[in-house]
């Protein structure tokens, strides 16, 4: 299973990680993806002030609410192949 983790520490929070969180849930139940990505909250990644932080796999990146489409498309697309 692919993991999305997504940081609801205090500036992501305050960036809209919850916001980030919902719109991972609203993709994965569109594509019925349950069985193979789940998104977890998580706790401080160290790149406060950048957006919400998101980490797959080893790989952090910076989201802003509205942009999940956007990189569940070019970041999570092609790793689905290789998650079974």
């Amino acid at each position: 299973m692919l993991e999305i983790n997504i940081c609801v520490g205090t500036a992501c929070h305050l960036m809209g990680a919850y916001n980030v969180i919902h719109e991972f849930q609203e993709i994965i139940e569109e594509n019925k993806l349950h069985d193979r990505l789940s998104v977890n909250a998580s706790f401080c990644m160290q790149h406060c002030g950048d957006g919400v932080s998101v980490r797959l796999r080893e790989e952090k990146f910076n989201l802003v609410p509205g942009s999940c489409r956007e990189f569940f498309n070019a970041n999570i697309v092609p790793q689905l192949d290789k998650v079974r």
